[in-house]
């Protein structure tokens, strides 16, 4: 597949204690014939290093709610869970490994991912040196591609030919960004007030509004 060419290194993010996840991302790349892939390993819930970042300056704390800013509410969780500051450290640390390394242009994925049937379709046709001189893409530049999201008929079926379209999808499951990227996500983030999903994929491309922030239609993952 294009993915093993394109990008510098392909990153999985797992749990050590995930086997289960482990195998189904291991069958799910063979069957699509990825061998550039390193897993890494994410920051469990119950490491010291969550509980630290949690419950210091750099972590809003309710009340107010995270979500609807009110001290008392009804939303469905209203303030950030050692789950979700678990999650924001993996991709934390994450960066600044990818940062300290010799790749620039790499692909981060969850380990539950399932490329859909028309994947090695969408991405030749979008992975392309073509593709992005039409979208007066420089790598020298911020960059993210967003390439998966939660399966929808809507976004995921094949109606037309593969695209690029400018939206604030939530794409955390798969997503390819350059370090550029990485230093401006790093760099703004000044403390967690949300979800990383939310941070990466509408917070900052709403703040920087000429950001070259590209999402593939239809999804390939």
């Amino acid at each position: 597949m294009i993915i093993n060419t394109f990008f510098d290194k392909i990153y999985v993010i797992n749990l050590k204690e995930s086997i289960d996840r482990k195998n189904h991302i291991i069958k799910e790349f063979n069957k699509n014939k990825i061998i550039n892939y390193e897993f890494f390993e994410a920051t469990h819930f119950n490491e010291p290093s969550v509980s630290e970042l949690l419950h210091s300056n750099k972590v809003v704390s309710f009340p107010p709610c995270f979500r609807c800013l009110k001290n008392r509410c009804n939303c469905e969780n209203n303030f950030l869970t050692k789950y979700q500051i678990a999650n924001w450290l993996s991709y934390i640390n994450l960066f600044e490994k990818i940062l300290k390394s010799e790749h620039n242009l790499v692909l981060i994925c969850e380990d539950d991912i399932v490329f859909s049937d028309n994947s090695q379709f969408i991405l030749n046709s979008l992975l392309n040196e073509s593709t992005f001189k039409k979208h007066k893409i420089n790598f020298d530049l911020p960059l993210l591609i967003k390439m998966g999201a939660a399966y929808s008929p809507l976004t995921h079926n094949l109606f037309q030919q593969p695209q690029y379209i400018k939206n604030y999808s939530l794409s955390n499951p798969c997503f390819a960004v350059n370090k550029h990227m990485i230093k401006l996500f790093l760099y703004n983030l000044k403390i967690i007030d949300y979800h990383s999903d939310v941070y990466f994929h509408q917070k900052i491309p709403k703040h920087f509004k000429n950001l070259q922030v590209l999402v593939m239609n239809p999804f390939p993952v």
